[in-house]
């Protein structure tokens, strides 16, 4: 039991040393010279004399390069205890100032060009800063002017024939910093424009007092849009048609006894003139004879049945009518579809047989075809006891829109803040027609950008033109 105790005592004895002070104490570190050094050397000589990395900062210097210690706190060969924490200062270079960069020029303003010219050189006027150089590329080739002490200047551009031109004015000032370029698109048209009669046909023999002269009239670069058309030097009317042609209708045209000549002719925007003729010959009715009482001229939707039915009535040579005279129904012109009755449509479509009443009279009811156009839609109809036949013409318009493509201006790349070359356009149809006055929204989902030329425009609602386009300039 002593033997235990004594050990205990012991014991006690060695855990109590420590604070007797009787452990010897580590000598102080003399600090390295770490001015002039890197940031990494300096750090690796500090932990080197066991010392620690304090506070780094960073200060201009005249003196002292870029990235090298200027200063350190404590000072080189002080006396510190081991583990103390050494801080410097590195050198950010000279407080040089930095120059602003001028802003680039301001981008030219254009004045009001023509859409459409048949002149191969344009003139473009219009504003920019004061001496600046202003540069036009694209169409035919490249040309520069220099704006005048109030910024004004005028340029002649080539242009490519029979094409859109796209054209780029850009400002460029004397330290060649450049501005957005304006996107110009002018249209060079030196083309007459198409034109066809295609009814009567040249050369038909017709007894009729009057008759309808019916075609289609197109440019290549405008589609129908902005062409006139006279008959016979008389306004035609002119609606869209399949394409880019428009179909025109001018009714009632007088025919004389003998030969007749009818000429048309189409102006488009550009002022280039196109002209077409036929020439018929009317006969003298004799005998039994086929006339139109009612129906002719009328309107409906494309695919949509007429409002009236076409009435015909055959008589003999002096006015009492035929019974039972065998007629034959044949539309000339687009699909539409016959019928004698207005509840049954007639399952052989473009062709129908009909037969005369009492009165001399058959109703034809008369359900247009799928195009849309101004007289595009034509009937012939012959009876069986007559020499002549009679013609009767109606006109399709375009249903209820059912979709929208995209037509043009999609997935372009633009300079940043500049205007898209291309408008972004859209295309509302009823399936097979453009459909005019419908409103459409063109907003952003993503990204930004502006509308129309606004600085604040981010969703515009646009009317559809009468080929049921729309579109939107994009910056």
């Amino acid at each position: 039991m002593r033997f235990l105790w004594a050990s205990v005592c012991l014991c006690l004895l060695t855990v109590l040393i420590p604070s007797t002070g009787c452990v010897p104490v580590k000598p102080p570190v003399t600090v390295p010279n770490v001015v002039g050094l890197t940031r990494a050397n300096a750090e690796s000589a500090i932990t080197a004399a066991s010392l620690e990395v304090g506070t780094v900062s960073e200060a201009h210097s005249e003196t002292v390069a870029l990235g090298l210690v200027i200063s350190q706190n404590p000072a080189a060969d002080a006396e510190v205890a081991a583990g103390s924490s050494i801080s410097f200062v590195l050198s950010l270079g000279p407080d040089t100032p930095i120059e602003s960069v001028p802003a680039p020029p301001t981008t030219p303003v254009v004045d009001v060009l023509p859409e459409i010219t048949y002149e191969s050189t344009i003139q473009l006027t219009g504003s920019a800063q004061p001496g600046v150089l202003v540069e036009i590329n694209g169409a035919g080739g490249f040309a520069t002017a220099t704006a005048d002490g109030a910024g004004a200047f005028t340029v002649s551009v080539p242009l490519y024939t029979n094409r859109p031109n796209r054209l780029f004015v850009t400002a460029v000032d004397e330290l060649l910093h450049r501005s957005a370029p304006a996107p110009l698109v002018i249209i060079q048209d030196g083309m007459k424009p198409a034109l066809f009669i295609d009814f009567p046909e040249d050369g038909a023999a017709l007894h009729a007092e009057t008759i309808d002269v019916a075609g289609r009239a197109s440019d290549m670069l405008a589609g129908f849009e902005g062409l006139q058309v006279l008959v016979n030097g008389e306004a035609a009317e002119l609606d869209p048609g399949i394409g880019t042609n428009g179909t025109f209708l001018r009714p009632a045209v007088a025919l004389a006894l003998g030969e007749n000549t009818i000429q048309a002719s189409a102006t488009d925007r550009a002022g280039n003139v196109t002209t077409a003729e036929v020439t018929v010959t009317r006969l003298p009715l004799e005998g039994p004879r086929i006339r139109l009482v009612s129906g002719d001229g009328q309107e409906a939707v494309a695919n949509g049945k007429l409002p009236e039915p076409v009435v015909v009535e055959v008589t003999d040579a002096g006015g009492s009518p035929i019974a039972n005279s065998h007629l034959t129904g044949q539309v000339t012109r687009s699909d539409g579809q016959l019928s004698a009755s207005a509840e049954t449509p007639n399952p052989d479509g473009i062709r129908a047989d009909f037969t005369t009443d009492a009165q001399g009279r058959a109703t034809i009811y008369w359900t247009l075809g799928t195009d849309a156009g101004r007289g595009n839609n034509r009937l012939e109809i012959a009876s069986a006891d007559t020499e002549n036949t009679v013609l009767a013409t109606a006109s399709a318009a375009n249903d209820t829109p059912s979709q929208i493509n995209i037509t043009a201006g999609n997935n372009q790349k633009v300079e940043v803040n500049s205007t898209a070359p291309v408008p972004l356009e859209v295309w509302v149809s009823d399936g097979d027609n453009g459909v005019e006055g419908v409103p459409v929204t063109f907003s952003f989902t993503s990204a930004d950008g502006f509308l129309n030329e606004s600085e604040v425009l981010q969703e515009v609602t646009v009317m559809t033109s009468a080929s049921g386009h729309a579109e939107v300039i994009y910056t």
